[in-house]
């Protein structure tokens, strides 16, 4: 719980100077920092040997920065009459990207979920 509060005070706490940055430089500069920076944290997420690092780490996820600032970005490539249908299909594509390594790849889940029926089947 105390993890997703810092999350959320960090998000909210860069938000409005990410966007503000973004006005200044190319968005898509800003953009892929920000993706430097969830790389940084996740391969610091994969290799710490302690607790204690965690949290500084999701201090600095950057979640902040691709959201809104992306969001700006699409907004700047999009014609003013496709702005929902642009936004919408930005969003349903980081939805997949986001949702990939919470569900695995398709065929193992798939084959995971086989193994499990055979189990539940053949348990006594």
């Amino acid at each position: 719980m105390v993890a997703y509060v810092l999350y959320n005070l960090t998000y909210a706490g860069m938000s409005y100077p990410a966007g503000r940055v973004s006005d200044r430089v190319p968005r898509r500069n800003v953009f892929a920092a920000s993706l430097a920076v969830f790389a940084i944290v996740y391969l610091g997420l994969g290799v710490v040997t302690t607790s204690a690092w965690v949290w500084p780490l999701l201090a600095g996820y950057g979640a902040a920065l691709t959201d809104g600032v992306g969001k700006a970005w699409i907004s700047d490539l999009l014609a003013s009459d496709r702005y929902g249908s642009g936004l919408g299909l930005y969003e349903a594509c980081a939805a997949q990207g986001r949702s990939r390594p919470a569900c695995g790849r398709p065929r193992v889940a798939r084959e995971r979920a086989t193994s499990a029926r055979h189990l539940r089947i053949h348990r006594t």
